[in-house]
């Protein structure tokens, strides 16, 4: 839960939930954000089957 400052949640992003109503610009830039903020994890790759299964 993020700290509370004289009852003011702070979120990682600068938008208040009482302004419901985003522009699409706002909102492009709230997922830019996010996404910014997203560390992707790697893929990790399946081991090979010992036993030959699926491998073409």
């Amino acid at each position: 839960m993020p700290p509370l400052h004289g009852g003011v949640i702070e979120w990682p992003y600068k938008r208040p939930f009482i302004n419901i109503a985003l522009t699409p610009q706002e909102i492009e830039e709230d997922m830019a954000l996010i996404i910014s903020h997203t560390k992707r994890r790697p893929r990790v790759q399946k081991e090979r089957s010992p036993s030959g299964y699926n491998s073409g």
